[in-house]
């Protein structure tokens, strides 16, 4: 089991739910969603590893890895059967979790879940062959770590600029993987909740969780884009709130 100092807050009593947040994001920026969610659930707030007070992971950690050390933190509080509420890169970590411990894991809500690779675009199999290229470019040293980071410069994501350098070669790990071999062995009801103007994970991909997960419905919240938690914010908590229940 993988493990790194995790900052985390605990909310309210009741039955365990965890909030995994999304790239760039913490626990804070789930802050006021959780205060709402902790009125009827005992809240676990975490920030993974290299976000907000966590410090970054010993390596390029993929979501395996972050899965792991969730893990290891819901079973050390003793955590075992919680509702998981996660969000675009939190909810790789959170089909990871479901399929890995599913005994920690009794619902799972995936909010503008990445883990499915896009289908190849113009633009993106440029990018991608420039990536590659900069990649063995930067192997070389010297000139060619230069040239590295000239093409990541001009290539990058939103998010790859935006990482300091120590977490970049997490991102560069994470968004290559494809999680779609795992959704099938996801036992728990999941429920899917996405934006219909979401452009960072299109509603697409939340069609295609649905129909690989056995036991999920994917509800669709007009006019949200890639946070409907803080977009739509009354709908978002009466649908996670209804689904949670129902498990109660």
């Amino acid at each position: 089991m993988r493990s790194a100092p995790v900052s985390y807050r605990v909310l309210g009593e009741g039955p365990w739910l965890v909030i995994l947040h999304g790239w760039g994001d913490s626990g804070l920026g789930w802050s006021r969603t959780a205060q709402a969610l902790s009125r009827s659930w005992k809240v676990l707030l975490p920030d993974l590893p290299g976000f907000g007070k966590s410090p970054p992971p010993p390596g390029a950690w993929g979501s395996e890895e972050y899965a792991s050390a969730v893990a290891g933190l819901m079973e050390a509080l003793g955590a075992e059967g919680a509702g998981v509420v996660a969000h675009s890169f939190g909810g790789r970590i959170g089909i990871r979790l479901a399929a890995g411990w599913p005994h920690l894991v009794s619902r799972l809500v995936l909010v503008a879940s990445a883990g499915l690779r896009p289908r190849p675009r113009p633009g993106l199999v440029v990018r991608r062959l420039l990536s590659r290229v900069g990649r063995a470019l930067g192997r070389l040293g010297g000139p060619g770590a230069l040239a590295k980071s000239l093409i990541y410069g001009l290539v990058g994501s939103r998010d790859w600029k935006a990482a300091p350098p120590s977490m970049r070669p997490v991102l560069s790990r994470v968004v290559g993987e494809d999680l779609r071999p795992l959704l099938s062995c996801l036992a728990q009801p999941t429920l899917l909740v996405w934006g219909s103007d979401d452009r960072e994970v299109p509603v697409e991909v939340g069609e295609a969780m649905a129909r690989l997960i056995p036991r999920a419905r994917l509800e669709v919240l007009p006019g949200a884009g890639h946070f409907p938690h803080l977009e739509r914010e009354d709908a978002f908590l009466g649908l996670v709130l209804k689904f949670l229940e129902e498990g109660t």
